[in-house]
């Protein structure tokens, strides 16, 4: 159908009809120009409505005029780009002009569309702005072309072959990656400059010829000849040289392939070498078809599998395979025929005499000549030697990371070649700050001399046990530790470095001295009770003996026996805990009974070292699922250790509340108080806080002990406070209460 358009009004006023003939001609003009146009030429008001639309818009779009004129331009606009379309208005008010806007638009058929847009203003006779004409063309096709043409480039970037174009002077115009691969000249190096650049001096009549060929339009097909690289160095080539021509169909050029056949050529003694290298290896070699059936078998699967190469060609490859893996091998065809490969893939195969085979196998896809999938190559190694020491290493690599002990090993040098957990638990340094650094980093300066010494008798071979000796922390805190020190040699047997296992025999040490010193303050408290012991057996064996001088030697000889009793039961009850032997005669008991039977038994105590002794119960009762012997137990030894760690004339409180569901006791003086440092072994056998043989009740460093071990036998917890030495001590216990008893 022929263009409609719009026919906005025109002012003609005071024109003549001569003016008017050549308006109208022009008009026509104008409108055969719009009508016969490929592009679409749309006109529509401020408002988006159009007011023309020519066959080129219908061609475009698919709508005839009569189904646009008067309606939205955005009926041919997707809905995500109507605002796309207001930006657009906006512009053309302002009387700016939009060239070569590229864009998206519908079609009747509700396909897309992309389009290039030039839109402009149109103004009346005043040159106000009342409308914009658009012009949209179709660059689709371009699109296609451009990404066919970035194919086509891509292809020749990527070829492995060599790929040139040249004018047909000779002249290089395009040189791939493969040609500078083949050749050695860079694009910007050979681009421009003669053909025969690489064609060898003899062979310059040969290009000549060549080029007369591609004039008269002639193509050469696999053409072998020798070119030149850039190192002098000659390539043997099979050439495809074709005629370029251009869009009239004249030659302007050639475009040449070049095939390196050098490698062809030597593809027979390749092949031969090949052969050579799968009869010799140390690994079985196997090739098979896509069914699974062999069709080679090199020596070292005879070796391995122990099936000749005749008994095994012909047959399934399931022969080697045990029942319960068949399955595998379905997994493994299915990825050959996919054209994929399979690296170290770890199984088990069977031998001819039924011994399993740990092997790891790579299978690569087998390809004819066309590239298809034929069957596949599969190469085991027989790694039952190898998982063997990997599990093997791995347990020692296990062992030497779970270690309690520093297990660190060092070159002949003394550097830091490996550092475990222990080594960081002991030392205080990560594997990260110590691992290549010098091992004189944990010596102190005096005792360097002993490093020199023992990495000389490591050089001679010799090992180097439980040397005692002193190493020093990251903090600078000194250890006392045992060191085991051995050779490590290589696969020839040669010293190459030294491992090294330092116990931090440090609280050992402490234990011993605690040890030593308990001894001593238990033979000092078991031979004090023996004077007085003494002098009262001599008063009862004197004539003449007084009733009053027979009761004090009585009372000597109660007291004594009953301080020698407490520090047999004190024993006793260590010897139990150690034994796991202690046992707990539990009852519903009230705590206030249990505190002043404590505080009768050490009133004594207090009274000899003149101690005011301040005791205040909580207001309510409070009653404990306890064995009432234990809870005295813990009460007199905290009443006893703060007497003894308190000077004569102090004072000291024992106190009790009810917390929540808790009974909580706390003992206080204002004795010799502790320092941080000892807070973590308070509660551990034999400590003092320092030596107490000279103490008329020094004890022997076991009580706390006792009243953590009872504590939490009770489920309760023990706590120990000071604000340092001088300063007092308080003891916090705190333990589950128990309903009070039925009436």
């Amino acid at each position: 159908m022929g263009p409609i358009l719009g026919n906005p009004e025109s002012a003609r006023h005071g024109t003549t009809a001569s003016a008017e003939a050549r308006e109208e001609r022009g008009e026509g003009l104008l409108v055969a120009i719009v009508s016969s146009s490929d592009d679409a030429i749309i006109s529509k008001d401020l408002n988006g409505i159009v007011t023309s639309w020519n066959p080129g818009a219908e061609r475009l779009f698919g709508f005839d005029a009569e189904d646009m004129l008067g309606t939205s331009v955005l009926r041919i606009i997707p809905s995500e780009l109507h605002e796309e379309e207001m930006r657009i208005l906006a512009l053309v008010r302002a009387g700016q002009r939009i060239e070569h806007y590229e864009t998206v638009r519908m079609r009747k058929d509700g396909s897309r569309v992309s389009v290039s847009l030039t839109v402009s203003p149109i103004r009346d006779d005043s040159g106000a702005v009342v409308g914009a004409s658009k012009i949209a063309r179709d660059i689709g096709g371009l699109r296609e072309r451009e990404r066919a043409h970035a194919v086509l480039a891509a292809i020749v970037e990527s070829s492995d072959d060599a790929i040139i174009s040249k004018s047909l002077d000779g002249t290089i115009t395009s040189w791939n990656k493969a040609a500078e691969r083949l050749y050695g000249w860079k694009p910007a190096e050979i681009v421009g400059r003669s053909v025969l650049t690489i064609v060898p001096p003899e062979l310059h009549d040969e290009e000549h010829q060549i080029l007369r060929r591609l004039r008269a339009g002639e193509r050469i097909d696999h053409f072998r000849t020798q070119r030149l690289a850039k190192d002098g160095r000659r390539v043997d080539v099979a050439l495809t040289i074709s005629p370029i021509r251009d869009g009239s169909g004249a030659i302007v050029g050639a475009s040449k392939v070049a095939r390196d056949v050098s490698r062809e050529r030597d593809a027979e003694r390749t092949r031969a070498i090949l052969a050579a290298v799968v009869q010799s290896s140390d690994d079985a070699i196997v090739s098979k078809d896509l069914r699974g059936i062999v069709m080679s078998w090199n020596p070292a699967a005879e070796r391995m599998f122990g099936w000749k190469s005749e008994e095994m060609i012909g047959r399934s490859i399931l022969t080697i395979i045990p029942p319960e893996l068949r399955h595998e091998e379905d997994t493994i065809l299915g990825n050959v025929r996919a054209g994929r490969r399979m690296e170290h893939y770890e199984t088990v195969r069977v031998a001819k005499d039924g011994q399993r085979v740990h092997v790891s196998l790579t299978v690569s896809p087998l390809r004819d000549g066309t590239g298809r999938v034929v069957g596949a190559s599969k190469v085991a190694r027989d790694v039952t030697q190898q998982r063997e020491s990997d599990r093997a290493r791995g347990m020692l690599a296990a062992i030497v990371e779970s270690s309690h002990d520093a297990i660190v090993s060092k070159n002949l040098s003394g550097m830091v070649t490996s550092w475990n957990r222990g080594a960081e638990r002991v030392f205080g340094y990560t594997a990260e700050e110590m691992v290549g650094s010098s091992i004189l980093r944990l010596i102190p300066p005096e005792l360097q001399a002993e490093e020199y010494g023992i990495l000389a008798r490591i050089r001679a071979g010799e090992r180097v046990e439980h040397f005692d000796t002193v190493r020093v922390a990251k903090g600078g805190r000194r250890i006392d530790v045992s060191i085991t020190v051995s050779p490590v040699r290589d696969a020839g047997g040669n010293v190459v470095g030294a491992s090294k296992i330092a116990r931090d025999v440090t609280e050992i040490r402490e234990a011993q001295r605690r040890k030593d010193e308990f001894l001593a303050i238990l033979a000092h408290e078991l031979r004090n009770p023996l004077a007085p012991v003494r002098y009262a057996i001599a008063m009862l064996r004197q004539e003449g003996v007084s009733a009053e001088q027979r009761q004090r030697s009585e009372a000597i000889l109660e007291r004594q026996a009953d301080h020698m009793a407490r520090l047999l039961d004190d024993l006793l009850d260590v010897s139990r805990i150690a034994t796991g032997k202690v046992d707990l005669k539990k009852a519903r008991v009230e705590l206030r009974p249990l505190v002043q039977n404590a505080v009768d038994a050490v009133r004594v105590v207090m009274d000899e070292k003149r101690h005011r002794l301040e005791v205040r119960l909580a207001d309510v009762p409070m009653w404990l699922d306890a064995d009432p012997v234990r809870i005295s137990q813990i009460l007199v030894n905290l009443l006893t250790n703060a007497a003894k760690y308190t000077d004569p004339g102090g004072w000291i409180q024992l106190i009790t509340a009810r917390e929540e569901d808790e009974a909580v006791i706390r003992v206080k003086d204002n004795g010799m108080g502790f320092a941080p440092e000892m807070k973590g072994r308070l509660f551990t056998l034999f400590t003092q806080l320092e030596p107490v043989l000279n103490r008329s009740a020094g004890g022997l460093g076991i009580g706390l002990a006792l009243v953590r071990e009872f504590v939490q036998r009770h489920g309760g917890t023990v706590e120990a406070h000071s604000e340092g030495q001088g300063k007092g001590s308080e003891f916090t216990v705190r333990l589950p209460c128990a309903a009070a008893p039925p009436r």
